[in-house]
């Protein structure tokens, strides 16, 4: 019988298909979600802003590699310490996100008329 691939990892071993395949999707929306946040953490800063942009990209440089070090030592040979890393970290991001923008998230933004 001819071996068939599967789209699914079994058994908590990825493949390497698939594993390319769901990280792609996981990093795709971070160009557009990087680029507009770093725009709306810059914006009230003015003539600050080029001093905010080299401070901001710092942070993430110094944050990405110790956070991914850190989820990096907990690899047992499956995908799961990476999948709760990038839960852990969004999670983080989203609260982050609730303090800075102090109840506004989810309120409009013009008010109508």
């Amino acid at each position: 019988q001819p071996h068939r691939s599967r789209p699914l990892p079994k058994g908590g071993q990825e493949t390497p298909l698939t594993f390319i395949t769901f990280f792609a999707c996981a990093m795709v929306p971070f160009g557009a979600l990087g680029a507009n946040f770093n725009a709306l953490a810059m914006e009230p800063l003015g003539q600050l802003a080029g001093t905010a942009s080299s401070i901001l990209g710092f942070m993430q440089t110094f944050l990405g590699g110790l956070l991914g070090t850190l989820i990096g030592q907990a690899f047992n040979g499956t995908v799961t310490p990476l999948a709760a890393g990038f839960c852990s970290v969004s999670l983080g991001a989203l609260v982050m996100v609730l303090i800075a923008e102090r109840g506004k998230f989810f309120q409009p933004q013009n008010p109508p008329v």
